[in-house]
């Protein structure tokens, strides 16, 4: 006996093609649909290995040229410093000065025309909301003094670390294993190392951000 493997019907023997089909018939319906089911398996398969490679091949390219593996800016204390120091101004300015105009309003200086139930509950709501702002416009103050001294230090070390790298580091040591047939982002990459290296042996364990940081200052200085 024959089958159809589209409809599905079945044929006596001798007859090849499928009469309303036309399409050849098998000899098995269960041979057939198994080898059909291999065959898609084997082409998902490939297409699933192509997708592989190609996710891998870019992963590839995007890690190399740094896009895809990108470690977070190292932010100088200074910096941390003066966005804390203008974030505690801001919030005492607006606290202090809220204040005043609140006050001004429960004087009647400045009339709101609030009806009298409620007028009260807004006006505690705001003097809260205000304390607020004041209590921690004063605690990112007294944290600015602080980073204050921080980036003092911080300021003083990448200078005298800037300045002793100058003087006493030539290219040959911040060059050693670099091959100029090596291709331009694998020549930065071995710079970069050697630099933070020569600089930890000098100055001992360094915070892993500031270090990169501070190895891409150099390699700036050295190689613009």
């Amino acid at each position: 006996m024959a089958w159809c493997p589209k409809c599905r019907n079945e044929y006596r023997k001798g007859i090849k093609v499928c009469m309303d089909c036309n399409v050849p018939l098998v000899e098995s319906l269960e041979e057939y649909d198994k080898m059909l089911f291999e065959n898609q398996l084997g082409i998902r398969q490939e297409v699933i290995i192509d997708e592989l490679d190609h996710y891998e091949t870019t992963e590839n390219e995007l890690d190399f040229n740094g896009i895809l593996k990108q470690t977070p800016a190292y932010v100088r204390k200074e910096d941390k410093y003066k966005d804390t120091l203008s974030s505690a101004y801001t919030l005492l300015f607006v606290g202090f000065g809220g204040l005043i105009v609140l006050l001004l309003i429960i004087t009647n200086i400045i009339d709101l025309h609030l009806a009298s139930p409620g007028k009260y509950v807004t006006y505690s709501g705001m003097a809260i909301l205000l304390l607020i702002f004041i209590i921690i416009g004063l605690a990112s103050l007294k944290a600015s003094k602080k980073l204050a001294k921080e980036a003092e230090s911080e300021n003083q070390l990448t200078n005298d670390i800037l300045d002793w790298f100058n003087k006493n580091i030539t290219k040959d040591l911040t060059d050693n294993g670099v091959n100029l047939d090596m291709v331009e982002e694998i020549q930065y990459f071995k710079r970069i190392d050697n630099i933070k290296e020569i600089v930890q042996k000098a100055y001992g364990e360094l915070n892993e951000d500031y270090l990169d940081k501070l190895a891409e200052d150099i390699y700036q200085i050295k190689y613009k």
